[in-house]
């Protein structure tokens, strides 16, 4: 009852920190560069975790230019394959406060790099990507479909739609590569 009451809490505190943030009008063709700056939330479940590396690690093959930036629970023994690809930010309960909130210094590590977009891995709602995915101040923020997503992303996949595919991540970010384009 009291982790529902912290979580209710943390998310008022979302809503009304970033109250005046509305998003504005956007053309989702051709919104993704070949060479954009992402933050990718990846999923803290860990069997969910596995399933995102793997489409992380498809990410050189698939889109070479790309640069992403990956936020991972440091308690994940897979973390070492990923920082030898991407930059990763590795945080763990000593970054998130008791309303489930990144803590001060943990926001100011991240919202110190521009990024073009935001993705977030997690299938269910979490407060830390939530926060940060509005913190970070880009147009476009992609999420699963779940609750609350319609406050914090503007782009949402359905998972339940991936019939041919287990692997949703993988499916995701090949649905994603209809938005890019390259540069002349």
């Amino acid at each position: 009852m009291l982790e529902n009451l912290r979580f209710k809490l943390g998310l008022l505190y979302i809503q009304l920190k970033f109250r005046k943030k509305k998003d504005s009008m956007l053309n989702f063709t051709k919104f993704i560069r070949e060479d954009s700056r992402i933050l990718i939330f990846m999923p803290e479940d860990p069997l969910e975790f596995e399933e995102a590396k793997d489409a992380i690690m498809n990410l050189k093959k698939d889109w070479p230019n790309l640069q992403p930036t990956l936020l991972v629970r440091s308690h994940f023994s897979a973390i070492n394959d990923l920082d030898k690809l991407y930059k990763i930010f590795p945080f763990s309960s000593l970054d998130i406060n008791k309303f489930y909130l990144p803590k001060k210094a943990f926001r100011n590590i991240i919202s110190d790099y521009n990024y073009d977009l935001v993705i977030d891995f997690n299938k269910e709602i979490n407060l830390l990507s939530s926060y940060i995915a509005k913190k970070v101040n880009v147009k476009y923020r992609i999420s699963f479909v779940k609750d609350f997503s319609d406050k914090f992303y503007n782009f949402q996949f359905n998972p339940n739609s991936v019939t041919h595919n287990k692997n949703i991540y993988s499916s995701l970010m090949k649905k994603l590569k209809m938005f890019c384009y390259k540069e002349a």
